[in-house]
């Protein structure tokens, strides 16, 4: 099942922070063999210190072979493409969080998806929150 929708966050590194608004995501779930993967996409980036648009610190955040339980899903690897200053957030030694949530029924399957991403590496943090359906 695939799922689309929105995300936000905010990325911090070093003495500076972007907050990320205005993305997609797009949730795709195996219920067969149990994995969710979570691409989020487009954000619009935001400097915390100026207030002034920026680009954002990447193209994409993947989270791929999130383990499904019940109606949850957490854990996964987390990667970036067009990265710049997130590769010390999310490289070897990272700590990446996740978690998330599938919401209502429709027939046999759920209708909405949500959940968070949560990354602590040397260089600094990143958050995201999405919502799907």
């Amino acid at each position: 099942a695939t799922f689309n929708g929105g995300a936000v966050g905010f990325v911090i590194t070093g003495d500076s922070g972007v907050l990320l608004s205005n993305g997609q995501s797009t949730v795709t779930a195996n219920f067969v063999n149990g994995s969710v993967d979570v691409d989020l996409t487009d954000f619009t980036g935001v400097s915390q210190v100026s207030g002034n648009l920026v680009d954002a610190p990447f193209d994409s955040l993947r989270l791929s072979g999130a383990d499904l339980a019940g109606s949850g899903f957490s854990g996964g690897a987390l990667t970036a493409t067009g990265e710049s200053t997130v590769a010390g957030v999310i490289g070897d030694g990272a700590t990446i969080q996740a978690e998330g949530q599938f919401y209502g029924v429709e027939g046999d399957a759920p209708t909405e998806v949500g959940g968070l991403i949560f990354a602590t590496g040397e260089s600094g943090q990143i958050f995201t929150s999405f919502i799907a359906d």
